[in-house]
C-alpha cells in the first residue's frame, strides 16, 4: 500500500505521475577511525550497520531510526577493538551482527528482532577460529528462516599454510567451527557466501595454485561434496548472488581475455559450464557486481569496461545475458548493486572525473535504467567525494535503498538512504527531496516510505 504526501506547488495540473528513486545527501553515520562498512535495510525500512573499529570500548554496530534520520550505536560494554565484523538482514526482519574480538580471538553475535537488537554480543561457543587481527574478513549469510552462516580464512597456529572455516546458526545456537579446505596457500581468498531456504550454504574462494575460482556446497555445518572448480584458471576475483529457487550465480573476471563470466548452479547441482557476459575483450575489468532481480533465476551485472564507462546486462533465468548496455557517460568504478526482489535494482559507481557517487535505478517494468545522478554531501553543499573503499548497499521490497562506505578524509563512516517519489511533472530539486522526506517522517512514521507525490 502507497502512503501519499502530495505538496501542491501551482493550482491545476495534469496528472501524469511516475516514479523516480531519489536520494538524500551524504550523512555522517558514525565518526572515528573506521574501515569496512556493512549495512542492510529491510522492507520497513529497518537499518542496521556495522564495521570495524579501533576504539576501546568498542560499539562496531548501529540501528537506523527512520523516524529522526538518525543512527544508534549499540553498546555493547567493554570489548576490544574489533577486527573484522558484518551484519545480515532477511526478508521476516531478522537481523545478525558477527564480531570478531581481537584480545579474546573468538566471534561473537548479536541478534536484531521486532525492531530491537539484544544490545548484548554473545560469544559463539567454539573459540578455536586462529583469524588474528587484520588477517581476515567474515562473510555473513542469513536465510528467512533466520539460519545463518559465517565464514572466515585463518591461520592455525604455528602453520604457514591458511583453512576456510565456517560456523551454522540454527536461529538459536551456534555449531562448532568447521574447515570446509585446509591447507590452503597464504593468498587464497574467500569471495562470497550464500545461504539458501534449505540451510545449504555456497562458498567460492580464489585458488592460488591455478588462479581460478572454486567452490563448495556445505549442508548445515558439515561439507559435502567435493571443492569444485568453477571458473578454470586465470580468473580474478568473483561474487554470487542467491536466487529465490535456491539456484546461485557467480560471477567474475577472465584474467586472459578481459571478459566478464558467469555460471548458474541450480538448486542441488554443481556449477555449469561458464558463459561470457561481456562481449568486448578489455584489459582491465576488475570492477563488478551481480545481483539477484528476484523474479526467477533473472540478474542484473554491472562491469567497468576497461578504463572506460560502466556496462550492464540482464540474464535471463535460464543460460543467456542481454547484450550489454552502456548506462555512463564517463569512466566509473563500481561502488554497488543491489535488488528489492521484484525485479528492480540500483547501480552506484565512483565518477573518476570527479570523485562523485553516482547512481541509475533499473526498473523492470520498462526494461531500462534511469539516468546517472550524482549523490550530494550534506556536510559541505557538494558533490560527495571518495576514492574506490568498501562501498555497502541494500535495497528493499518497499524501493529503498541505502548505501554506506568510509570517507577518505575523515576516516568517519558515511551513509546516504534513497525513496522511491511519485513525480506528476519534472525532476524536484534535491532541497526540494529532502523538505519531501522530512514531509514524510511526519505523516507517515516507522511505515513504508514509498509514493510522496510531488506535483
Amino acid at each position: 500500500m502507497k502512503h501519499l504526501v502530495t505538496v501542491t506547488l501551482f493550482l491545476f495540473s495534469i496528472i501524469q505521475v511516475h516514479s523516480v528513486l531519489v536520494f538524500q545527501d551524504a550523512r555522517t553515520l558514525v565518526t572515528g577511525t573506521l574501515s569496512n562498512p556493512s549495512l542492510v535495510i529491510n522492507g520497513s525500512n529497518q537499518a542496521v550497520a556495522a564495521w570495524e573499529t579501533t576504539a576501546t570500548p568498542a560499539n562496531p554496530y548501529a540501528k537506523y531510526d527512520f523516524l529522526t534520520d538518525q543512527w544508534t550505536p549499540v553498546a555493547t560494554g567493554s570489548i576490544s577493538p574489533s577486527a573484522t565484523s558484518n551484519v545480515v538482514f532477511n526478508n521476516s526482519g531478522q537481523g545478525l551482527v558477527v564480531v570478531y574480538d581481537a584480545t579474546a580471538n573468538n566471534l561473537k553475535y548479536d541478534t536484531f528482532s521486532n525492531g530491537e537488537w539484544s544490545g548484548t554480543l554473545q560469544t559463539i561457543s567454539d573459540t578455536a577460529i586462529y583469524l588474528g587481527a587484520g588477517e581476515s574478513t567474515l562473510y555473513l549469510a542469513i536465510n528467512d528462516d533466520g539460519n545463518a552462516m559465517v565464514a572466515w580464512e585463518a591461520r592455525p597456529s604455528g602453520m604457514i599454510l591458511r583453512n576456510i572455516y565456517i560456523n551454522f546458526f540454527n536461529g538459536s545456537t551456534w555449531s562448532n567451527s568447521v574447515a570446509v579446505s585446509e591447507n590452503l596457500p597464504v593468498n587464497n581468498t574467500i569471495i562470497d557466501i550464500v545461504l539458501d531456504s534449505s540451510n545449504v550454504g555456497t562458498i567460492v574462494w580464489n585458488s592460488d595454485a591455478d588462479s581460478s575460482v572454486v567452490g563448495r556446497v556445505v549442508n548445515g555445518n558439515t561439507p559435502t561434496g567435493s571443492e569444485m572448480g568453477i571458473s578454470g584458471h586465470a580468473s580474478g576475483g568473483g561474487t554470487l548472488t542467491l536466487n529465490p529457487d535456491g539456484s546461485v550465480l557467480c560471477m567474475w573476471r577472465s584474467t586472459i581475455s578481459g571478459n566478464v563470466r558467469s555460471s548458474l548452479k541450480l538448486s542441488g547441482g554443481v556449477f555449469q559450464t561458464p558463459s561470457d557476459i561481456s562481449d568486448t575483450v578489455t584489459s582491465n575489468n576488475a570492477a563488478y557486481a551481480i545481483s539477484s532481480l528476484g523474479v526467477g533465476r533473472t540478474a542484473v551485472a554491472i562491469w567497468r569496461d576497461g578504463s572506460g564507462p560502466i556496462k550492464t546486462s540482464i540474464f535471463d533465468g535460464s543460460s543467456s545475458w542481454s547484450p550489454e548496455l552502456q548506462i555512463t557517460a564517463e569512466t566509473g568504478t563500481p561502488a554497488g548493486l543491489t535488488g528489492d526482489g521484484a525485479g528492480n535494482a540500483v547501480a552506484f559507481w565512483v565518477n573518476a572525473s570527479n570523485d562523485a557517487l553516482y547512481f541509475s535505478e533499473y526498473v523492470s517494468s520498462s526494461d531500462s535504467w534511469t539516468s546517472e545522478v550524482a549523490i550530494g554531501d550534506s556536510r559541505s553543499n557538494t558533490l560527495t567525494t571518495a576514492d574506490f573503499v568498501p562501498y555497502r548497499a541494500s535495497m528493499n521490497s518497499a524501493g529503498s535503498a541505502m548505501i554506506t562506505w568510509i570517507d577518505r578524509v575523515s576516516n568517519d563512516v558515511m551513509y546516504s538512504i534513497g525513496f522511491d517519489l511519485e513525480i506528476e511533472e519534472g525532476i524536484p530539486s534535491q532541497f526540494l527531496i529532502e523538505d519531501l522526506i522530512q514531509e514524510q517522517r511526519k505523516y507517515v512514521p516507522m511505515q513504508i516510505f514509498k509514493g510522496v507525490r510531488w506535483h
